[in-house]
């Protein structure tokens, strides 16, 4: 069987999986990880945090979002970006803000995505209609799909917003009702003011494998297979059946360490306008050896970018699939990229141990 020989102090493990055509490999993944301060200078993580091995929710998986999604999983489509964080206001009188994420990829390559946050607000009846009230005082806001439109109609309970059930404000029939919420979390230019919009959830974050549009690319199960240890899949994977983030932060390429992130209302003291982060051009050096003659190098690709704002920390996953005979041998090695280097030796060419 592969044996791991992670001679970095980033976290690497090997993962037995099958790939989207239902063919057994063995998943590589290693996680690099930086602090960042409030000008976006960035310094190696002494202890990197686990790997998430499975999806893990703030509460009851049924009513709750992701704390963090899986990193284990065998493959994903392109490159994705997750932020989590907490929407900082401006000033202790400030009611509405904005909070953007971007990403530069080259010169003329700008994404970004803004989000509007208020204070608590109240369905206001009207003539004719009921409309949102104007927000009260804006206190600092995680940046969580349970403040974004969605949620369940309590004088219903089967029915929910299967795009975000863990949400606010929504009403199975568009009528207002005592209980109902206005979202406090809402996408720029799809603001809510009636009771029969369904705008699409609202954050940074990732997205349950039970919530739409993710359920829907769920394969058939194969029962009978699943208990002979084979493949559990009936049909092949959608290529981004593993991806997590929303739709319009996925991007058809990974990422190649050239890209700067931008951050804005999510770091307290930093620049208004925002906080930028270069990402790291490091990449984990990594091989295959068979025998002590047959050793090739393993091209590990980065294709999830991961922040989270409240502690300063930015993560990279890089993956690479092996592909597996009946009975797979051999050493899988990680060695540290270039900055890692620098850091295992100290100023006595001694190295540390990992």
């Amino acid at each position: 069987m592969l044996q791991l020989e992670n001679n970095s102090h980033w976290q690497a493990a090997l993962y037995p999986a099958w790939n989207a055509k239902r063919q057994p490999q063995i998943t590589l993944v290693v996680k690099t990880s930086y602090w960042f301060d409030t000008r976006g200078e960035m310094t190696v993580m002494d202890h990197v945090p686990a790997i998430e091995e499975e999806d893990r929710h703030y509460g009851d998986p049924l009513t709750t979002s992701l704390a963090a999604s899986c990193e284990s999983v065998p493959f994903k489509q392109g490159g994705e970006l997750l932020c989590y964080g907490t929407a900082q206001p401006p000033g202790d009188k400030a009611t509405v803000m904005t909070v953007k994420l971007g990403l530069r990829r080259g010169e003329m390559n700008y994404w970004q995505k803004t989000l509007r946050v208020s204070g608590p607000r109240s369905w206001q009846r009207r003539l004719l209609s009921v409309v949102p009230g104007e927000p009260e005082l804006l206190e600092p806001l995680p940046l969580r799909y349970e403040s974004a439109y969605g949620g369940r109609d309590h004088r219903k309970e089967t029915s929910c917003y299967e795009a975000n059930p863990s949400g606010v404000g929504f009403s199975a029939t568009s009528r207002h009702h005592a209980d109902l919420q206005v979202p406090q979390i809402e996408v720029s230019q799809d603001y809510l003011d009636s009771l029969t919009q369904r705008p699409e959830p609202a954050g940074f974050g990732p997205l349950a494998m039970h919530w739409m549009p993710r359920l829907a690319l769920s394969p058939k199960q194969d029962e009978e297979a699943l208990g002979m240890g084979l493949c559990p899949f009936a049909e092949d994977l959608a290529p981004d059946f593993y991806n997590s983030a929303p739709k319009d932060q996925q991007f058809e390429a990974h990422f190649d360490g050239s890209e700067t992130l931008m951050l804005q209302g999510l770091i307290p003291g930093a620049d208004p306008e925002g906080v930028l982060i270069d990402l790291p051009g490091e990449r984990p050096k990594v091989w295959l050896a068979t025998s002590e003659r047959q050793q090739s190098p393993l091209k590990m690709i980065c294709d999830t970018v991961t922040i989270r704002a409240d502690e300063r920390e930015l993560h990279l996953l890089w993956r690479c699939a092996i592909p597996t005979p009946i009975e797979p041998s051999g050493w899988v090695i990680v060695q540290p990229g270039k900055q890692d280097e620098e850091r295992a030796t100290d100023n006595n060419g001694k190295e540390h141990a990992a």
